[in-house]
């Protein structure tokens, strides 16, 4: 996936992570559970994350 941006609503059980193109368009929005978190930063492209 390619964002600019992510922005991530942490949460105990499940997190909500949401991504921003360059010129302001969604990429992507996705509810994650704890054990997926890490493993789906990882994959990311370097970009600007805000927590």
């Amino acid at each position: 996936m390619r964002a600019a941006t992510v922005g991530a609503n942490l949460a105990k059980a499940v997190s909500a992570v949401h991504g921003v193109e360059g010129r302001g368009q969604m990429a992507f929005r996705k509810s994650l559970k704890r054990p997926q978190v890490l493993t789906f930063f990882a994959s990311l492209k370097p970009c600007w994350s805000g927590l």
